[in-house]
Order: C-alpha cells, then structure tokens, then sequence
C-alpha cells in the first residue's frame, strides 16, 4: 500500500479533528480569564468554556469541509463552498464581541457569496446534463452507424460473390462464345460492380 506525504497529512487532519472539540474544557466557566499578571474580561452574557465549545465546533465543521472541498475531483465540489462560507461567516460573528444572538443572521449575510456559486452550480448541472445527452446520442449515433454498415457489407459480400462467381462462369465459356458476347458480359459485370 502506497500511502502518499498528501494522504498521509488528509488522514491525520481527518483523525484529529473531531478531537479539537474537547478544547473548550481547557476554558473556564467564567467571563474573566487570568493569564500570568493580565486580566481579561469578556463582555458577553455566555460564559467563555460555552464560547470556545460554540467556536471549536464551529472550526471543526469548517477543517472537515475544507478537507472535503480539498480532496474532491468532482465538478460540483463548488457546491461545497456554500458550506464553508456560511460557516466562515459564523466564525466571524462569534468573533464579534458585540453579539447577543449566535447563528442569528449568517445565512442571510452570506447569500450575496453564496447565490453566485449556487447560480453557477445550476448552470453547471444543465451543461453536464446536455453534455451527456450529447454522448448518449452520439454513442446512439456511432451504433446505428454500425449497424447500417455491418449490413450493407454482408449484402455487398453476397453481391461480390455473385459477381465473382459470374466472372468465373464467363472465363470457362469464353472457349464457347464469341470475343464480341465476352466483352459485352464483362462490361455487364464491371457495370454491376460499379454499382455497389
């Protein structure tokens, strides 16, 4: 098994991240954090442990997609961007420390990102769609093409044959008829074959 430096580092992201979760226990259940000989005070009505519990989660979603946006070849790993916006745009307002409500307007205050990736998302599905119209009519085209060729091949095998045979009937007659009715027959015969 060929385990890649790229796939190795997507694994490891995969693992821990459900794990960064459980940070917000380093948090107290407090408002006012003391670091050494500073004093922080957060003024806000949730307590800090809830706040990086809300944040933490929110990053964590936001890593997952990202990861997902990242490893996707498809044509519509546009569609994951709508995601990743609308959970940027929650990050920012809980970074904002003059809220009152959490989750209150970000889809809203997303949607002037987002409707251009949803509008090209649409434009992208109907030209997919007439693309594979086109190759199923084209795969239906090159079949029937096929088809109508194999046959008119057998029947133009048989019709060779014939003529071939005739040919070999008028080479063991030329003793018996005359120059004039040989060459009128093996006109006849490039004549017909002429016409396939």
């Amino acid at each position: 098994m060929d385990i890649k430096n790229k796939d190795l580092n997507i694994i490891t992201v995969l693992l821990i991240t459900p794990f960064i979760i459980y940070f917000y226990k380093l948090f107290p259940e407090t408002n006012v954090v003391h670091i050494t000989n500073w004093v922080f005070e957060i003024n806000v009505s949730l307590d800090l442990r809830f706040l990086a519990w809300v944040f933490l989660t929110k990053l964590s979603t936001l890593i997952l997609l990202l990861t997902w946006y990242y490893t996707t070849s498809r044509w519509w790993r546009l569609a994951i961007l709508v995601p990743i916006i609308i959970e940027i745009f929650k990050i920012l307002n809980l970074l904002n420390m003059n809220i009152d409500f959490i989750d209150d307007k970000e889809y809203v205050n997303s949607l002037p990102l987002t409707f251009p990736i949803i509008l090209a998302l649409i434009y992208l599905a109907t030209q997919v769609n007439y693309y594979t119209l086109y190759r199923k009519l084209l795969l239906k085209m090159e079949s029937d093409y096929h088809n109508v060729m194999t046959k008119i091949v057998k029947k133009n095998e048989i019709e060779i044959i014939n003529i071939r045979n005739c040919l070999s009937k008028l080479k063991e007659e030329k003793k018996n008829i005359s120059d004039d009715k040989y060459l009128e027959k093996l006109i006849k015969l490039r004549e017909d074959l002429l016409k396939l």
